[in-house]
């Protein structure tokens, strides 16, 4: 019963859950958790290599391999709650591209910005710091780290805001 109401905070979805979505909910939760967890922990280790020019760069390199495989993984999960919610993106896509970026309060352009910011560009990002890491570049890696940091949270904050307001896992 409690996760019924959690889903249904703070008030009626906009759309039913199935049963397929509530799986990738918590897909989608564990993958948000992962990918903040991992661009924090890399950007941290990468300041440290700043501090301490004598470490091993082995750290680095795995955690930003890992951090990529995270961006790879909340994709992932975004895609299969969208194909979870099919009836609503049909519905929402069939008046063509411009109704869908412009129309209804720019819910497009939000979304759109959802996935541009939140998770192409932390996949760029990501895959340039692990080649900073592995040519042993450590203030590049860090920089770049840095700015994905602040667009991860961008876009985790987007996601959260499509899932309290209108039931949606992006």
């Amino acid at each position: 019963e409690s996760w019924n109401t959690s889903l249904s905070y703070p008030g009626a979805p906009a759309i039913a859950y199935s049963d397929s979505f509530r799986a990738g909910l918590l897909f989608n939760s564990i993958t948000s958790s992962l990918l903040i967890g991992f661009s924090v922990g890399s950007m941290t280790l990468g300041h440290w290599y700043l501090v301490s020019s004598k470490l091993s760069f082995q750290p680095l390199k795995c955690l930003t391999g890992i951090l990529c495989l995270a961006v790879f993984l909340r994709l992932a999960a975004s895609i299969y709650c969208m194909y979870s919610q099919g009836s609503f993106w049909r519905e929402s896509l069939s008046g063509g591209g411009t109704d869908f970026l412009l129309g209804e309060g720019l819910f497009g352009l939000f979304v759109s910005c959802r996935f541009i910011l939140g998770i192409l560009l932390p996949g760029v990002l990501a895959v340039l710091a692990w080649r900073c890491a592995w040519i042993r570049s450590n203030q590049s890696a860090t920089g770049i780290l840095y700015v994905l940091v602040a667009f991860v949270f961008f876009g985790e904050i987007l996601s959260k805001h499509f899932l309290a307001n209108r039931g949606l896992g992006l």
